[in-house]
């Protein structure tokens, strides 16, 4: 898109974000307008709606209405509306709407017939309120018979028409396709706030562990207040009111904590939440509010109610004889917390093991390609008659840099699902064992350039084009050997020369099979290979240029092929990004869920690491005049370490026992989501229990080596 201002002078930028729209869109989804109208925005054939930010680019601080935008130094568009910036949580997000009608007068060689089996648009269709979504579908069937009966019939294939709600596009459909923006999971969201449930539970079963274990220092305390007349119930309602003001304190400061640390969250979870409480979405959600105040009101429920009946049940006599002492019962209470913790925290450090495992072997796994080598070159916005004489001379000029082994041109580029597909079917077969391929346009250097080996016959010739066949000969195409094995060949060698027919548009055509190219990794390695159906188009630019090159010195490269660029491409400019980077994209919710997971992980371990050298340094502390006993008898401090060390290590062995099983379980679970998956081996099982066990001698040890390094005389003196 360009923009030339009153004294010539000219902006160019290329917009990515580009959409038809018809003017009922605008209607539907109120979106918040700076100039125009809403309303009538779209209504003119050469009308487009802006961003507020891409009003910026372009026109600064004026009101751009009535300027004029050039698309592709070809097409010019009247600016009739500004809307503000999309907001991030919005499930489609635009930058400039171009109105649908200029789509329908210049896309004529589509017949109207071929628009209905053409799903490149979005529809969107507001009910009735109290409309039943289920009725209105079961209606479609018979709308799709009546606009595109006669064609299905022709074609032998059925079409059916779905509704989806819209608040479910985002996190409910990660099987739907082709959706513009990354989807997320429901179930990734729900699994974050198990583990944030798990930390409260960890913090809780510490509160109750520590009041517990300190019963004996407030016995006396309790003792008094009894004697002064406190009931039972006053008892009661005093350590709950304790607990309450623990847990108002640690909602605020948690609540400050969100707050100053929103910006690093931004960024480790790759959402803007905002960066202040005002900008912060949850706020405004009445859901959050009620959570919140959900956990407040349980939590001194939770934790605080037992400490509370154990402290208000003390006998008077007793312990103001100082005759009283923790019970059995309480202390296999403290025990069964303790060992609850464990199962918690070898849960989660396995999680976070295996979650890293699988991010990590998909990033590092042998992908079919170069990708490491690759620089991709975007396509050209700005084109003329001369265009195809000035490729083939750019591309000569970058293929005498000795930096740039080869150079070849594609309609797309692994990263992503391609955008055009049809279907494919043998020669011999009837319709009913067809299927949905994908198509490459490329030319005979794409394979080379890639490095995709030819699994079975040739490659394309250098001047093959499918712009010179009419459908009266089979067109020479190639596929990738899953497309193969879709067809029905065993081997892929038994493939080259036979005959299929393919979809193109609306027509039936027949193709040849030159070669069979090996399988790669169009996008994640969460899913199968993609059936690809490669065409051959020498000359062309594409929407993309990969070039094949020398990482060692990619600057001067870069600089070198920008340069021959925009002199063989004025008015366009270049932009090209690395195919590594762009690939990895896909892996970008893994790794940032592995990130939260890993951090939450951290957390708990925290938080349970505090609780445990807490209780350790109690439990200690009641038995001091033992330890001096076993010294002065000629105990060793390594001996005082093995002793109370081992019903903390009988813990941590139960805890593996019982939580391994059940994380294997759902590790295998998780991991079938995944085509192409890790084994889970025996990393998991071996690394919980080892950092459990280092983490559990090294607190126990810590408060064992310091008592039991005191003069024993001190601790007896009393004796």
């Amino acid at each position: 898109w360009s923009y030339v201002d009153e004294q010539g002078n000219e902006k160019v930028f290329n917009e990515e974000r580009v959409y038809c729209a018809d003017p009922s869109f605008l209607a539907m989804f109120p979106f918040p307008f700076v100039y125009g109208d809403a309303e009538n925005a779209l209504s003119d054939i050469s009308g487009v709606v802006i961003a507020e930010s891409v009003s910026k680019k372009f026109f600064g601080r004026e009101n751009p209405i009535g300027k004029t935008l050039v698309l592709d130094g070809r097409r010019n568009f009247t600016v009739t509306g500004v809307f503000k910036d999309i907001p991030e949580n919005s499930h489609i997000k635009f930058d400039i709407l171009v109105s649908y009608f200029f789509h329908e007068r210049f896309t004529s060689d589509f017949s109207a017939e071929g628009y209905w089996k053409w799903a490149e648009y979005y529809t969107y269709v507001r009910l009735t309120p109290g409309t039943d979504p289920l009725t209105v579908e079961s209606r479609f069937d018979d709308f799709v018979e009546r606009h595109m009966g006669d064609y299905m019939r022709r074609m032998n294939f059925v079409e059916h028409f779905h509704l989806q709600p819209l608040t479910d596009i985002h996190l409910r459909s990660p099987e739907m396709t082709k959706e513009r923006e990354v989807h997320s999971s429901e179930r990734t969201i729900y699994f974050l706030l198990i583990v944030a449930i798990l930390i409260l539970v960890i913090a809780w079963i510490n509160y109750v562990n520590l009041s517990t274990s300190k019963s004996v220092e407030r016995a006396r305390e309790v003792g008094v207040r009894k004697v002064a007349g406190a009931s039972r119930r006053l008892l009661i309602l005093q350590f709950l009111s304790e607990s309450s003001f623990v847990n108002l304190l640690a909602t605020g400061l948690a609540f400050v904590l969100v707050v100053m640390s929103l910006p690093y969250f931004n960024q480790l979870a790759g959402k803007n939440m905002g960066t202040s409480v005002l900008e912060l979405t949850l706020v405004k959600e009445p859901l959050f509010w009620a959570g919140l105040a959900g956990v407040f009101l349980f939590g001194p429920f939770a934790a605080g109610l037992y400490p509370a009946f154990v402290l208000s049940s003390f006998r008077i006599a007793a312990v103001l004889k100082g005759k009283f002492s923790g019970s059995r019962s309480g202390i296999a209470l403290r025990k069964t917390l303790v060992g609850s913790q464990f199962i918690i925290s070898v849960a989660l450090i396995a999680g976070t093991i295996m979650v890293f495992r699988q991010v990590s072997f998909m990033r590092d796994h042998e992908l079919g390609y170069a990708r490491d080598e690759i620089l991709v070159v975007k396509s050209l916005r700005v084109g003329d008659s001369t265009t195809s004489v000035r490729m083939q001379t750019f591309r000569t000029e970058l293929d005498r840099n000795a930096s740039i082994h080869s150079v070849a041109p594609s309609s797309e580029v692994p990263g992503r699902q391609p955008s055009q597909s049809n279907f494919i079917r043998n020669y011999d077969d009837g319709r009913e064992d067809q299927f949905l391929c994908f198509w490459f346009f490329v030319d005979a250097g794409f394979f080379p350039t890639y490095d995709i080996a030819i699994a079975a016959g040739q490659n394309f010739d250098e001047d093959e084009t499918v712009n010179n066949y009419d459908g009266s000969i089979p067109i020479p195409i190639m596929l990738n050997e899953k497309a193969t094995r879709l067809l029905g060949f065993e081997h892929t060698e038994g493939a080259v020369n036979k005959l299929i027919h393919f979809g193109f548009g609306g027509s039936d055509y027949i193709g040849k099979i030159v070669g069979i190219a090996r399988d790669h990794h169009q996008r994640s390695l969460r899913g199968d290979y993609d059936p690809i159906i490669f065409f051959s188009r020498a000359g062309f630019f594409g929407q993309y240029l990969g070039i094949n090159m020398n990482m060692g010195n990619a600057s001067e490269t870069i600089a070198f092929i920008e340069d021959r660029y925009e002199e063989a491409f004025p008015g366009n400019q270049f932009e090209y990004f690395f195919l590594d980077d762009y690939f990895d994209r896909q892996y970008a919710a893994d790794q940032q869920f592995g990130k939260v997971f890993g951090l939450f992980s951290g957390l708990a371990l925290f938080v349970a690491g505090l609780g445990l050298f807490g209780l350790s340094t109690f439990m200690i502390s009641q038995r001091i005049k033992e330890i001096a006993v076993r010294k002065v008898l000629g105990a060793t401090i390594s001996s005082l370490v093995a002793l109370f060390s081992r019903d903390f290590v009988r813990l941590v062995v139960i805890a593996n026992l019982v939580a391994l099983p059940v994380v294997y379980f759902l590790v295998d679970r998780w991991l079938d989501a995944f085509a192409f998956r890790i084994d889970i081996g025996w990393i998991m099982f071996v690394v919980p229990a080892v950092v459990l066990l280092i983490i559990s001698l090294a607190t126990v040890s810590v408060q064992t080596i310091r008592t039991g390094s005191a003069n024993p005389v001190k601790s007896l003196r009393t004796e």
